[in-house]
């Protein structure tokens, strides 16, 4: 049997054969360990991370092989804080592998659940040397030859639970490992907000950098989620809101083991809307530059364009903001600003903001005692209306609240009225609290006002306050016109300025003065008000009514006047009434008219009871003496620049006491023949006016065509010599206009 045995076993075993089936049991075996190697790897990083804190850690391995892993279904956390990714790929080749590189890594389907909770509000930003260095160790092995080459992520996405509310960000990343150069592509969407963004590590030598660029499209789901959260609401101010825009931002750091240096971030935003209040602005256009040194060392430069509908405009605003600590200093300018509509019709060009100090310790203390200035190119108003040039205006606050306001000599102009104002200045004190109401003296004054190559007025002087911003309080003002000086000390004046119509200006008058020293023209306690309905044209909110104590022309004064008048769109002047008391009596007008636009004119003169010595006064070369008032109605036209009377009377008021005393010297009777009846007539005219008892006496004017003429009525009683009782009945006529009359009258004591 064992022969046999041994025969078989001679027959089919042989040392080939012996080989074959070692072989043979090896690779069965290698297949067996190549097949568990899945199970073994999941069972190693499943034991790996149950030791390191992560029980409920779950992955499979679908595929491992000299050239690819592919994981599938690997979770971790629970639902708070959970983290899912679809399929995990790992490519590398054998001989890679060998030397701990891989080629890439491909990542789908992240899905993360954090929960941020009330950490991210609350949690303090902490710093220091060591734990930065930590970071730089770290970004300077991920710059050296890396174990990686490429990471790729994609349809992945995290959900960031906060307070019972979700919020999903969707993401994919592509990311380059390179020798001295990391860089990464990423883009995000979160609430209808997409993010695109670029970040670059790279080293250069001795230095370190790192770079980035962000591109924010349409913001709305970003703003809508800070102005929903109750957290964050409540530090912005009720009034403000933000709209949809888009962001561009563009930075670049040096990498220090103390942390980033020469840091600069450049921020543009495009198509913003923000809102305070009742007004909504747009801002189509805007970009920061900012270089942070520190938390507290950084300086911010902004650009931007600033639009509110059709009501305002502002070009190439620039603000400069500087952090130093608890020190901030602010300025800049606005290279083009335009108001209109709801705000005053403004146009500025060329404006620059003083450096303005804060002290954030103490954010409302107001720098007192230094100056501040700006400065600007051109101001417009109402659409060019009213233009100042090369303007400076300085403020100074000082410690009772006050502040001094300083323009400095500047040029204006109206250029529609073609009137130019030169050297203008402005100097006062506001008080804070108290503003818009200005209860201490402001001061303009003036070299000149020019209409063309015209001088209208000079040496200008105004003091005013304010009672409001419709209610300008005049105090005094003083100017020269030619060669004429206007004072009006005190002038006791109300300048109304309706706020929505500039043009119905109203000028209110108590007991004001208006003196011309040089024409020795005064008038005193003048009351009433001009009220305009228009300026341009120019007209009156119906009739106005001005009255005075008194009004000294030269030697004469006028007492208790009283002017009502009213101007039309057409620049008629219409006097409706004007009356004042002169000698005893009352001068004025009645109803009388001319046009500012024209020569024409006709004014009703009238005089009643007027004392007739101080009338006989006026006339030069006359010996009158005459006891008696007298009444009447003298009406001057002008046309085409000639004055002349039209019509009217003098005439002696009923007194049974009135005489006249008329020494002629002869003049009635110089060029008669002596002995005539005629000469005889006019001699003892002349011997009864000496002493004439008067009974009427009336001045008439008449116009015969071309011809002016006088006609006297002189009627009474006389005792001539030997005691003879005469009744006189004397009609003179004279052939004299207007200039004739002037010329005979004593101007002077009309201080003209």
């Amino acid at each position: 049997m064992f022969q046999k045995i041994q025969q078989i076993l001679n027959k089919w075993f042989s040392i080939p054969r012996f080989i074959l089936l070692v072989v043979l049991f090896f690779l069965i075996l290698l297949i067996g360990i190549w097949n568990s190697l899945p199970f073994f790897l999941e069972w190693g990083i499943k034991g790996a991370a149950k030791d390191n804190g992560f029980p409920d850690f779950q992955m499979k391995v679908a595929q491992l092989d000299p050239w690819k892993t592919k994981i599938l279904n690997l979770s971790t956390g629970t639902d708070q804080n959970l983290l899912e990714i679809s399929q995990v790929d790992i490519l590398y080749d054998p001989a890679s592998v060998a030397l701990g590189e891989i080629n890439a890594i491909s990542m789908s389907g992240i899905s993360a659940k954090v929960d941020i909770g009330e950490h991210i509000l609350n949690s303090k930003e902490s710093s220091n040397e060591s734990s930065f260095s930590e970071t730089f160790n770290m970004i300077q092995d991920l710059l050296s030859p890396p174990p990686l080459s490429y990471l790729r992520i994609r349809d992945s996405s995290v959900t960031l639970l906060d307070n019972n509310k979700s919020r999903n960000i969707d993401f994919l990343a592509k990311i380059d490992f390179l020798e001295n150069l990391t860089h990464l592509l990423w883009e995000a969407d979160y609430n209808g907000t997409s993010i695109i963004g670029e970040f670059n590590l790279s080293r250069e030598e001795n230095s370190t950098f790192a770079s980035t660029q962000i591109q924010i499209n349409n913001t709305a789901g970003l703003i809508d989620e800070v102005f929903s959260d109750p957290r964050l609401r409540k530090m912005i101010p009720q009034e403000f809101k933000l709209s949809t825009g888009n962001i561009f931002l563009d930075g670049l750091t040096r990498i220090v083991p103390d942390g980033l240096i020469d840091t600069f971030l450049e921020l543009n935003g495009t198509d913003f809307s923000i809102g305070w209040g009742d007004h909504n602005f747009s801002i189509p256009k805007s970009i920061f530059f900012i270089t942070p040194e520190s938390i507290n060392n950084w300086i911010v430069n902004s650009y931007l364009n600033l639009s509110n509908e059709d009501n305002l405009d502002a070009e190439e605003i620039h603000l400069k903001v500087t952090k130093n600590g608890t020190n901030m200093d602010l300025n800049g300018g606005i290279s083009y600003l335009k108001t209109n509509n709801k705000f005053p019709p403004l146009e500025l060009h060329g404006l620059r903001f003083p450096t303005i100090n804060f002290d954030m310790s103490n954010p409302s203390k107001i720098p007192y005692g230094e100056e501040k200035k700006f400065s600007f190119q051109e101001f417009s108003y109402d659409d060019n209306f009213f233009r100042l040039y090369n303007g400076n205006i300085s403020f100074l606050f000082t410690q009772d609240r006050n502040v001094n306001l300083r323009m400095f000599p500047i040029d204006a102009a109206l250029l529609e009225l073609g009137i130019s104002f030169v050297q203008f200045s402005y100097f006062g004190i506001v008080d804070i609290d108290q503003f818009p109401q200005i209860k201490m003296p402001q001061t303009i004054s003036g070299r000149r006002v020019i209409s063309g190559d015209e001088v209208l007025l000079e040496d200008l002087a105004l003091i005013f306050r304010t009672q409001d911003l419709n209610h300008v309080l005049i105090d005094m003002l003083t100017l020269t016109l030619g060669n004429t000086i206007l004072e009006m000390r005190p002038a006791n004046m109300i300048v109304e300025i309706p706020e929505n119509d500039f043009g119905k200006i109203c000028f209110q008058f108590d007991k004001s003065s208006l003196v011309l020293p040089n024409e020795e023209i005064s008038i005193f306690g003048l009351d009433g008000e001009i009220r305009f309905n228009s300026l341009d044209p120019l007209e009156t909110n119906g009739s106005q009514t001005l009255i005075f104590e008194s009004c000294q022309l030269g030697d004469i004064e006028i007492v208790d006047g009283n002017f009502s008048f009213q101007i039309l769109q057409d620049g008629s002047f219409l006097i409706n009434h004007g009356i004042a008391k002169l000698y005893d009596g009352e001068i004025g007008f009645s109803e009388s008219r001319f046009n500012l636009y024209a020569d024409d004119m006709l004014i009703n003169t009238v005089i009643n009871k007027m004392n007739g010595q101080e009338i006989a006064n006026l006339v030069e070369g006359i010996d009158l003496d005459i006891n008696g008032s007298f009444s009447g109605r003298v009406p001057f036209s002008n046309q085409g620049g000639n004055w002349d009377f039209q019509g009217g009377f003098l005439q002696l008021d009923p007194n049974a006491n009135a005489k006249l005393s008329y020494k002629s010297n002869g003049f009635l009777t110089n060029g008669i023949q002596e002995g005539t009846e005629e000469f005889k007539r006019m001699q003892m005219t002349e011997m009864a006016l000496k002493n004439l008892e008067l009974d009427s006496l009336r001045l008439s004017f008449e116009v015969d065509g071309e011809q002016r003429q006088i006609l006297g009525s002189i009627r009474g009683k006389s005792t001539i010599k030997k005691n003879t009782e005469v009744s006189l009945d004397y009609r003179p006529k004279i052939i004299a206009g207007l200039s004739e009359i002037m010329h005979k009258l004593n101007l002077n004591k009309l201080g003209l």
